[in-house]
């Protein structure tokens, strides 16, 4: 009788166990924000759903920490490539190509030449940060038309003609982002 009793108890133990993890289960479902058959929309508010306050605080301005528990990695938004990628914030302890600054760049009326300039520069900055733990987020270019010089960022512009400035912002554009924007 307890020979009976005791296959009966690691039968039904067996039995529970393999139920709890039946693909489609609780236990197996996989979070909508890691599923890429979802929408962006409904994969952000999905993540955004799980994450506690402090955590979505600690997700505003340029740094922000990881999140183990969601399997959310660190980021950092700042960077900046207006001629280049900018000090030492490429995470390699290298510097990277500098370039002309934009005024310099406006002057050669090149569209073309600003394109593979960029193309350097986005090179640059996928070969630095391949790991993706610093930054792939550069806040470039400044595409106004410069009209008055006492304007702080004059110096980030390409001119002060509208169609050049239009051109050359094309060309550095298509260059940084490829074919596959």
């Amino acid at each position: 009788m307890q020979r009976t009793i005791a296959k009966l108890f690691i039968l039904t133990l067996f039995s529970v166990s393999v139920i709890a993890f039946i693909p489609g289960g609780e236990h197996s479902k996989e979070p909508i924000y890691l599923n890429t058959a979802y929408s962006f929309e409904e994969r952000a508010a999905d993540l955004v759903s799980r994450m506690t306050p402090e955590e979505k605080q600690s997700q505003f301005g340029n740094t922000m920490p990881a999140i183990p528990r969601l399997g959310v990695n660190a980021y950092n938004f700042w960077g900046e490539a207006l001629h280049g990628i900018m000090g030492r914030n490429n995470n390699s302890g290298m510097t990277a190509t500098s370039f002309p600054n934009s005024v310099a760049a406006g002057a050669t009326w090149d569209p073309e030449l600003i394109k593979r300039e960029t193309e350097v520069v986005s090179d640059e900055a996928r070969g630095f940060n391949h790991d993706l733990i610093f930054t792939l987020t550069y806040w470039s270019p400044v595409i106004e038309p410069a009209r008055d010089p006492r304007w702080g960022r004059t110096a980030e512009t390409f001119g002060e003609d509208p169609f050049l400035v239009s051109e050359i912002g094309k060309g550095f554009i298509q260059g940084m982002m490829g074919d596959d924007p």
